[in-house]
């Protein structure tokens, strides 16, 4: 008889930790819910519960390429850069060659620049622009060069995000007039300005920063940019 009730008291046992294991997989938050809470802690300033959770969404589930980029984030707005390279670096296998992996390479490159990994940061600059022809990765790989001070290769990156632009993007033009007022290239600021207000006339800061320098933007002013030849298709029908 005892070791009957041993028995009973053996499979009731074993019944209440089945039930149990179940009733905290189901109380297990999903990781959509967790970044909504994430996002909704960033916009508050919160960072400390953002990072809860996205961090309890990367720890549930560690392929969740999303929860992974905003950890990312929010380690570099810790100041935790090596930490958000890890985050970001695990994104990016996931979620490579996407929509959204512009934004994965934009963190990413911030946290090489904050770690002085400058070599990585070249590396990956130059095979993000390259490999997709577009121009916000050019201007990114502009920009970072010119904040290492490789006047050359920005230069270099900015005429490339020209070259790709859409022709009624104004900003890799205003993004070199930056670039090159900052340097203190006054004439070479002028021309890419002359170029933006080709492509946008009505674009009011171009024409107020025109106008600063001393030009009157009108019609004999602007400067025809210069653009990639688009590719002829083949009709295939």
């Amino acid at each position: 008889m005892p070791h009957r009730h041993r028995h009973v008291l053996s499979g009731f046992t074993a019944a209440l930790l089945t039930l149990s294991l179940l009733f905290t997989a189901g109380c297990e938050t999903p990781n959509a819910t967790l970044r909504e809470q994430g996002y909704r802690a960033l916009m508050d300033g919160d960072i400390d519960r953002a990072d809860n959770r996205y961090s309890l969404a990367v720890k549930q589930d560690p392929t969740d390429w999303k929860s992974q980029y905003h950890l990312g984030v929010v380690r570099l707005r810790q100041g935790r850069p090596a930490q958000a390279e890890t985050h970001l670096e695990q994104a990016l296998a996931t979620h490579y060659n996407m929509p959204e992996t512009y934004y994965i390479h934009d963190a990413l490159a911030k946290a090489y620049y904050q770690q002085h990994l400058t070599e990585k940061l070249y590396e990956n600059l130059a095979q993000w622009a390259e490999g997709s022809g577009h121009t916000r990765d050019y201007l990114r790989q502009a920009k970072y060069l010119g904040m290492m001070g490789d006047v050359d290769g920005a230069t270099i990156a900015y005429r490339k995000a020209q070259l790709f632009a859409e022709r009624t993007d104004p900003e890799p033009f205003i993004a070199a007039a930056d670039f090159y007022e900052k340097i203190g290239d006054i004439n070479a600021a002028v021309v890419e300005l002359r170029k933006a207000y080709f492509v946008a006339p009505e674009n009011e800061e171009i024409t107020t920063r025109l106008r600063r320098f001393g030009i009157i933007p009108g019609p004999t002013i602007a400067i025809e940019p210069e653009y990639q030849p688009i590719p002829k298709t083949t009709d295939a029908r």
